[in-house]
């Protein structure tokens, strides 16, 4: 996983799967993407809770395990979860945080749907959806 940072050192994936085991462990997984789209995972921590401590723990680790290169990381893309994104802006002051395309879509057809906006029609329902799909990917 350390030669992977070498090669893969500008975007960095953050996912963190909830419930991997009986014991209800999360499984925080660092992924490393390059300009021409590889992708290798970099290290994964399984941690107690998503948590501030687990989480800074983690990416300490990350940090240790490739100083040379930590430094060449530009972009981190996560998804909507806002603790993950505040502890990695703490760790990463000067490095990019996007929202996944998958997750924005998801929350804004959530939003959609909400009864607080009104009943809408299932041919507005997918011209809305249509809409928020070419902004998305514009």
């Amino acid at each position: 996983m350390r030669r992977n940072v070498g090669r893969f050192s500008e975007v960095l994936l953050v996912d963190c799967g909830h419930k991997t085991n009986r014991y209800n462990y999360q499984l925080l997984t660092f992924m490393a993407k390059n300009e021409f789209g590889e992708c290798a995972v970099v290290q994964q921590s399984l941690i107690e809770a998503n948590g501030d401590w687990h989480m800074d723990r983690a990416i300490d680790h990350l940090k240790r395990s490739h100083p040379t290169r930590i430094h060449l990381l530009r972009v981190i893309v996560v998804d909507k979860d806002f603790n993950e994104i505040r502890v990695l802006e703490t760790n990463f002051p000067d490095t990019r945080i996007l929202i996944c395309h998958f997750h924005v879509i998801k929350y804004l057809k959530e939003m959609r749907s909400r009864p607080e906006f009104g009943k809408i029609t299932s041919e507005d329902a997918s011209q809305l959806d249509a809409a928020v799909h070419n902004m998305v990917y514009a």
